[in-house]
C-alpha cells in the first residue's frame, strides 16, 4: 500500500496517510510557537486554528505569511456623548494594564449653559507643566477635536475646574504605553476621573447679586494667572423664590491658610438671614452649605502675601421643606 505524504504549508497543517488510514499530527504541541505570540492554539482534524488572547486583534500587516496568525494588543473602549445636567466620566478600569488607549466625551449643556469641569483624581505618565506626548488628557472649548481651542494636561498635578465658553466641551483621553514597554511595569499610568455640570456662567468679577435658581460663583482671576487676585474684598447675594433655600456646593478650594484651624489670612465666610453658616481657608474642599431661608452671602476676603487656585462653587435653589 502506497505511503504519502501531503503538506499544507500555508495552514501549517500536516496530515500522513496509509491509504485509507491516516495518522492525525497535534500541530499545536508539536510546535508551541506555531501560532506566533499572544495566541491560543488549537487543534483540529487535518489542520490547527490559531486565536487571539484576551486584550489583543489580529494584525493586518504582512505578519499573516504561511497562515502564522501575529496579534497585537486591543484599544480599551471608552467615551461617548454625555447630555445629563450633571454626571461623571474617566478612564477605563483597565487603563493601568499597559492597553492603549484613545477616547473623547463630547459633552452638550442646554443653550445657554456653560459646562463646568472638575477632575476628582488625575494620575498620568509624564510631567506637569511639560510636552504631554504619551499619555494626555486634552480639553477642546468647542463642540469637536478640531477645536482649536484646547488645553492638554499630564502628570500627577489635578488639574484646575475647567470652565467651557458655551455649551460644548470634548475631552479626549489618550494613553501609549508602548514607549515604556520595556520598562517596569508600574511606570504604566494612566489613570483619571472627572466630573460636570451643566450651570449658568460663573459670574465674573469681584462679588454681586445672583437671582437665577442655578448659578455659579469664582474668585476673581483677573489677571488669569490661575490664582485668586491678592488684596481682595468681595460680596455676593444669592436670592431665589421665598418658598426656597439655598444648596451650595463647592466643586474646588484652595485658599491660603489651614483647614480646621481660624482663618486669619484668606477665607470665604458664608452667612443667611439668620446666623453665619461657616467660615472656612486652606485646601480641604468645604461641606455643602444649606441656607434656613432664600437668601445667602458668600464674603471672599484675601490678603496681600500669598494666593492660591481659589474657590469654585455651585447653588441650586431646592424646595423648602417643613
Amino acid at each position: 500500500m502506497k505511503i504519502g505524504l501531503f503538506a499544507n504549508l500555508f495552514w501549517g497543517a500536516l496530515v500522513l496517510w496509509k491509504g485509507a488510514e491516516h495518522t492525525e499530527v497535534d500541530e499545536c504541541r508539536e510546535n508551541p510557537t506555531i501560532c506566533g505570540s499572544n495566541t491560543t492554539c488549537s487543534n483540529t482534524a487535518g489542520s490547527f486554528t490559531c486565536q487571539c488572547k484576551e486584550g489583543f486583534i489580529p494584525s493586518s500587516g504582512p505578519e499573516w505569511k504561511l497562515g502564522v496568525t501575529f496579534c497585537k494588543r486591543s484599544a480599551l473602549t471608552c467615551g461617548g456623548n454625555l447630555s445629563n445636567l450633571t454626571g461623571t466620566f474617566g478612564s477605563p478600569e483597565r487603563a493601568e494594564r499597559n492597553l492603549p488607549v484613545n477616547c473623547s466625551w463630547a459633552i452638550t449643556a442646554p443653550t445657554g449653559k456653560v459646562i463646568i469641569l472638575n477632575f476628582t483624581s488625575f494620575r498620568l505618565n509624564g510631567w506637569s507643566g511639560r510636552i504631554c506626548r504619551y499619555y494626555y488628557v486634552k480639553i477642546f472649548n468647542g463642540d469637536s477635536t478640531s477645536s482649536s481651542a484646547e488645553h492638554t494636561y499630564c502628570g500627577r498635578a489635578v488639574p484646575a475646574p475647567f470652565v467651557s465658553s458655551a455649551n460644548f466641551l470634548v475631552v479626549r483621553f489618550f494613553a501609549d504605553p508602548t514607549f515604556v514597554k520595556n520598562w517596569s511595569q508600574y511606570l504604566s499610568i494612566a489613570v483619571f476621573s472627572a466630573t460636570y455640570w451643566a450651570a449658568d456662567k460663573p459670574q465674573q468679577g469681584c462679588g454681586g447679586n445672583l437671582t437665577n435658581p442655578t448659578g455659579a460663583l469664582i474668585s476673581p482671576d483677573i489677571n488669569q494667572d490661575g490664582k485668586y487676585e491678592p488684596n481682595t474684598t468681595c460680596l455676593w447675594t444669592i436670592t431665589v423664590p421665598p418658598n426656597a433655600v439655598i444648596n451650595l456646593t463647592f466643586i474646588s478650594f484652595q485658599l491660603d491658610g489651614i483647614s480646621g484651624l481660624p482663618c486669619i489670612f484668606d477665607y470665604v465666610q458664608i452667612n443667611d438671614s439668620r446666623s453665619e453658616l461657616g467660615t472656612f481657608c486652606g485646601w480641604m474642599v468645604p461641606r455643602p452649605v444649606v441656607s434656613s431661608g432664600n437668601v445667602l452671602t458668600l464674603h471672599f476676603s484675601a490678603d496681600g502675601v500669598l494666593s492660591h487656585r481659589g474657590f469654585l462653587a455651585i447653588y441650586e435653589a431646592v424646595p423648602m421643606t417643613t
